[in-house]
């Protein structure tokens, strides 16, 4: 056949494609037993509390979350708290409750609060924030939870904390929020279309090959190889990501999917159009599968670099930006007006915008820790 020149092909590819060949049925049961212990004792994806994504590169609130880490052993900053707001002002009994209610969390006087260690409110008195444009309007409660909690459990608990304790009409709960919260509806956003998508890229894949090919057998063969792939991929990429700094981020996982699918269908494409040419050549077809081997194997390694050395370096990257556009209201405070109006709410806020929103809701934002919310 035309592939087998020399001067096509060389001598370590036509060596590649004889030993794949010769061991083909090794082959398929050492991808078969590396799906199996992959999902044995590799690791599933989890989802991180980090900050990234939510705040810049050399942010003060991470420098100093990281100085009390060091010093104490743990972390003195809490990613996760509960926002009431009146425009009008709090009431003296609401702020009092506030008071109260993180008393009888220290006091275990609370009943049952899950995880939740210690709650902390911070009011924007002119006592504590004498340059405030507002005084008395909003009560911050920064909620700390038991070391082991993860950070859907810690969610989890804050809000329902909030619909138990802070169940007042004066009370004024606008949600929790939080680098947590935020980092939590990130995953939900981001894994509850992934099997929508899965699904849909395997059907363009059985579309496509089966349009291609003409054939029945073409399709299972890009189906069998597109999933494995993909699983394998994914769990090594969360197995490397215990080593990095951070983890690996939920961004990544989609991005995976599109390339490792891609590429999977496009080269499975390749091989079996070789192959089909070399059988109509007359070739017989353990030598039609060496050629269709030799032909395609350099090109499918490359791409497999430039895909590990893509993702390798996704997974280490600082992103420049937030990774999310959060939902808040927008509240101006110099009119102190009770009108809201949906906003997208950037990291950090301007100096006349505070997050406000229906009573019970979660706000997805991060919330900065370097610098204090407008109004407090």
């Amino acid at each position: 056949m035309r592939s087998w020149r020399k001067s096509e092909v060389g001598a370590p590819s036509r060596a590649y494609a004889w030993l794949v060949v010769k061991l083909r049925w090794f082959v398929v049961l050492g991808w078969a037993a590396g799906v199996v212990g992959a999902f044995l004792w590799l690791p599933a994806a989890t989802s991180n509390a980090g900050l990234s994504g939510f705040a810049p590169p050399g942010s003060r609130a991470i420098q100093t979350e990281s100085a009390s880490a060091k010093a104490f052993g743990f972390s003195i900053l809490s990613r996760n708290m509960i926002v009431r707001r009146d425009a009008r002002g709090l009431s003296t009994s609401a702020q009092r409750r506030v008071a109260e209610r993180a008393v009888a969390v220290a006091q275990k006087r609370a009943g049952d609060v899950g995880p939740i260690a210690a709650v902390v409110p911070i009011f924007n008195t002119p006592a504590a924030f004498p340059s405030s444009s507002e005084h008395g309007t909003t009560a911050l409660t920064y909620v700390f939870s038991k070391p082991g909690t993860t950070v859907g459990e810690e969610v989890s608990a804050a809000e329902r904390f909030a619909r138990e304790h802070v169940s007042n009409p004066d009370d004024h709960l606008v949600g929790v929020t939080g680098t947590i919260p935020a980092q939590v509806t990130q995953t939900e956003i981001l894994y509850g279309h992934l099997p929508l998508l899965e699904v849909v890229t395997l059907l363009v894949i059985i579309a496509v090959v089966a349009v291609k090919f003409r054939s029945v057998v073409a399709p299972i063969v890009a189906l069998l190889t597109a999933p494995a792939a993909y699983f394998m991929a994914v769990r090594a990429t969360d197995y490397v990501g215990r080593f990095v700094q951070g983890g690996v981020r939920e961004q990544l996982r989609p991005l995976v999917l599109a390339l490792v699918l891609g590429i999977v269908t496009d080269y499975a494409i390749f091989f079996l159009s070789s192959m089909r040419t070399g059988l109509e050549e007359g070739a017989d077809r353990l030598t039609a599968a060496r050629a269709s081997a030799a032909q395609t194997g350099r090109i499918v390694l490359v791409a497999g670099v430039a895909v590990a050395a893509g993702t390798a370096a996704m997974l280490v990257a600082q992103p420049a930006s937030s990774a999310l556009s959060a939902r808040c209201f927008r509240s101006p405070s110099s009119s102190r007006s009770s009108s809201r109006s949906p906003c997208c709410r950037p990291y950090r806020p301007s100096s006349d915008e505070s997050c406000s929103g229906p009573p019970g809701r979660r706000v997805a934002g991060p919330a900065p820790s370097d610098v204090p919310l407008p109004g407090c």
